[in-house]
């Protein structure tokens, strides 16, 4: 068949008729499903809404007219409220003629007995006469976000949480907070905190922040501080808000139902009327910021796996309902930092002590008239100015400034302020100081023992009967109720009672064992394992008497007892006489928890004979030598312990020894490189999840391009679970975040290296060279939505140019 001669100089056939009304009626007809749609979803988030709010939903039952979209019940106690619902999902402001209609329709089916009544849904508003008819008529003129916020009211939390914070002693006594990502105190310093917070939150993907710190390091204040700041701002207005929500985790059992437990809260503590339909609702539009506030406290009766599954839990909630978090804990609730990656892919926030300017700011604030005699005296004081790097210790010293001597320590410092405070109560108490104090400590033995932080109201009056060896209920009642208004309890939202402050519960505990143990009495210091908290108070008891502790270290019968006295000396002020002792109980002891904990106080010391030692229990075998390796991660700096790290990641196979390994590693990239190259060589570690893992992590916070480079294979392959894949993706991103300055830089320079030449029609400036070259240089590094922006901005005015030179030549 010949083929057809087209001729260009005809004109182009212009479509029929008939062709175009065609065309008309299938655009029309694709638009119309288009809006169909459109209602149809609109419709859906209107009825979602209403069941938020208590409603029952149902299409138009009454078949009154086409114009009722909705039938919505909500059944009292007594009557039932019927509303008919109209769903405007209209470009255009709804006008008073609808309004009019939908009026009508109300009085022709509302009754004296069975009274309806009318709502208009809006898309974009009404006009300014539809309000005002609405207003007049009855009938509730809302727009789809008017109806949501009613749904799930924000007001409560946000005015409570300006509340709470605004008539409390951290309106006028808060100070800026400082914080480092390293926690060895190397790298950047943030202050004030809630900046650096603001900027992490708003440009990561990361979900959550864990903010790390002792305790009394003000953990606390900054989640109640910046939960005060989000509240604020939200107030103010503006697309960038989050609704911040702070929760005391020592009320809550576990994190395994969050969402029903922050809705008991938000109702509770916040006064607020929230269904569960409303707050589901709520969270699925991701503008929720929770500050869950004491880890350590929730979590303190918890083994490893329980704790892990918590924070999976955690983790789960958040990514489901796009929500942000921030979560405190004591730094040492983890014993090490290998400990700390339960935490997962969450960024960790260490706080940092107080400075000069921190303690100034303090005391000028909270006691402005006292100021120059207290930063005096802090001056003047042995031992005051380290201990007042701590604010929960510096407000301890400005109220107590007066009982304040010589020779303080942490536990001295408790005791002047705890007898401070008791005495100043003592003329509304029936109990005298001393009878109140021996409750506190008995309270603290019986909590620590049954592994309790807090006591129903139930039991507190039977303690108080024990304690005291009470028989009337009269004096019971009088007794527990001295007890509960004037110590250091007090009673949260289910009704239990707790010590306001964790250390003070530490603090009352500590007295009583080391006064049982200097009358050779050691039966209760051997019942249970003390937490290092609890060590650095008892070994306060003990400066001068720790020739105590050294015996029963080396010499008691009871392993637990012993164990104790191990940690307690780690917690004293380093002397050669106490550091040979240990040195002697690694040769002597044959227990392993004893070992542990002597190989933990020895690391604490930080002395290179001490860290030798640990090095030389780290190159053997089984658990004693996998706990003194994971301790040893903090001293990486020492050349003994960056030997044995790198022979590990060079030689060895154990998927747990190569972990700590890595870990320790990512402190310090440089000395390891060589080390982490012949590691991801090798082929045996990709089938071990966990070494995969702590490697994605190490990725992450690669800087060298040609090291970086390395990580491809491990970056491009799939890993079998959704947390694994999700932390590769985090990883890569991160990387390419690291490489983002350089790569715009490298362009410009070659952009600059070829604007002499002469430039290619077919490549205008050499913009497709320069992406060559780039591309060969950082490969995956890159990411191509910047690359391709940085090239638009680099060679768009080239290509500008050669493109009006075409057009000159074709013209011509």
């Amino acid at each position: 068949m010949p083929r057809t001669k087209i001729r260009y100089d005809r004109p182009i056939r212009a479509i029929a008729p008939a062709d175009e009304e065609h065309h008309v009626r299938r655009t029309n007809h694709a638009k119309a499903r288009q809006a169909y749609r459109e209602s149809l979803q609109f419709e859906a988030e209107v009825r979602s809404a209403l069941e938020a709010l208590g409603y029952g939903t149902s299409p138009d039952e009454l078949q009154v007219a086409s114009q009722i979209d909705l039938v919505a019940h909500h059944r009292g106690p007594i009557f039932e409220h019927k509303l008919i619902v109209e769903c405007k999902n209209w470009e255009a402001p709804v006008s008073v003629s609808t309004v009019r209609e939908l009026a009508g329709i109300v009085d022709s089916l509302s009754t004296k007995a069975s009274p309806v009544h009318g709502m208009i849904v809006s898309k974009v508003g009404f006009t300014k006469e539809a309000k005002s008819f609405a207003a007049s008529s009855g009938i509730e003129a809302l727009t789809l976000s008017d109806l949501s916020t009613r749904a799930f009211d924000t007001k409560p939390v946000i005015e409570n949480t300006v509340v709470n914070f605004e008539s409390g002693h951290l309106s006028t006594a808060y100070v800026d907070l400082s914080c480092q990502i390293n926690e060895q105190g190397t790298g950047t310093i943030y202050k004030p905190v809630e900046k650096f917070l603001d900027e992490f939150l708003a440009t990561t993907s990361r979900r959550g922040v864990a903010v790390l710190g002792n305790f009394g390091s003000g953990k606390t204040s900054l989640c109640q501080h910046y939960a005060y700041l989000l509240a604020q701002r939200w107030k103010e207005g503006g697309l960038d808000r989050r609704m911040p929500i702070f929760v005391h985790l020592r009320e809550l059992p576990n994190l395994h139902d969050l969402e029903s437990e922050v809705l008991r809260i938000i109702n509770k503590d916040y006064k607020a009327e929230a269904t569960l339909l409303g707050w589901r609702q709520w969270l699925r539009k991701g503008r929720t910021l929770l500050l869950l506030d004491g880890f350590d406290e929730m979590a303190s009766g918890m083994d490893r796996v329980t704790i892990r599954t918590n924070l999976a839990a955690l983790g789960q909630f958040t990514e489901q309902n796009s929500l942000k978090f921030i979560l405190s804990c004591r730094t040492h609730f983890f014993r090490t930092r290998v400990e700390e990656d339960t935490l997962g892919n969450v960024l960790r926030l260490y706080m940092c002590d107080w400075g000069r300017s921190e303690l100034t700011e303090y005391v000028r604030h909270s006691a402005p008239d006292q100021a120059p005699d207290i930063i005096g005296r802090i001056d003047s004081t042995y031992n005051l100015n380290e201990l007042s790097r701590t604010p929960i210790f510096l407000s301890m010293i400005v109220e107590s400034v007066d009982g304040i001597r010589a020779g303080l320590n942490q536990a001295k410092l408790y005791q002047i302020y705890t007898d401070r405070w008791i005495e100043s109560q003592e003329y509304r108490s029936q109990i005298s100081p001393e009878e109140k104090r021996h409750f506190m400590e008995e309270l603290a033995f019986e909590m620590f023992i049954k592994d309790e932080t807090k006591i129903s109201h139930h039991r507190l009056p039977e303690s108080v009967k024990r304690v005291f060896e009470l028989k009337d209920y009269e004096s019971v009642s009088a007794f527990d109720r001295d007890i509960r208004t004037c110590s250091f309890l007090v009673r949260n939202s289910d009704d239990f009672y707790q010590f306001s402050h964790k250390s003070y519960s530490e603090y009352f505990l500590a007295i009583r064992l080391a006064r049982q143990v200097k009358e050779k009495d050691t039966r209760e210091f051997a019942q249970r394992e003390i937490t290092s908290e609890i060590a650095g108070f008892f070994a306060s008891f003990f400066e001068s008497d720790w020739l105590v502790l050294v015996r029963l270290m080396l010499g008691d019968n009871v392993e637990l007892c012993r164990v104790n006295a191990a940690v307690s000396l780690g917690r004293l002020p380093w002397m050669p006489q106490i550091h040979d002792a240990m040195l002697l109980g690694l040769k002597t002891e044959q227990s392993t928890k004893v070992l542990i904990r002597i190989s933990d106080a020895l690391s604490i010391s930080g002395r290179e004979d001490a860290i030798v030692e640990l090095v030389n229990l780290a190159r053997g075998a089984g658990g004693l030598a996998l706990h003194c390796l994971r301790n040893l991660a903090g001293h990486v700096n020492q050349s003994a312990v960056a030997a044995l790290f790198r022979d590990i990641l060079e030689g060895e196979r154990d998927p747990e020894r190569v972990c700590v390994a890595i870990e320790a590693a990512r402190g310090t990239i440089g000395p390891f490189q060589r080390s982490v190259s012949d590691l991801l060589k090798a082929n045996w570690w990709k089938a071990h999840e966990a070494v995969v893992s702590r490697l994605l992590e190490y990725a992450s916070e690669v800087v060298d391009l040609a090291f970086a480079k390395l990580f491809e294979e491990l970056l491009a392959r799939r890993r079998t679970s959704e947390t694994s894949d999700s932390q590769r993706r985090h990883a890569l991103q991160a990387l390419q975040l690291t490489f983002r300055a350089r790569v715009e830089s490298r362009v410009r320079e070659i952009r600059k290296e070829s604007s002499g030449r002469r430039n290619r029609e077919d490549d205008p400036g050499g913009r497709k060279a320069c992406e060559g070259i780039v591309r060969r240089e950082f490969g995956f590094l890159i990411d191509d939505d910047q690359l391709t922006a940085v090239l638009d901005r680099t060679f768009l005015g080239t290509a500008i140019r050669i493109t009006g030179r075409r057009s000159r030549r074709g013209m011509g």
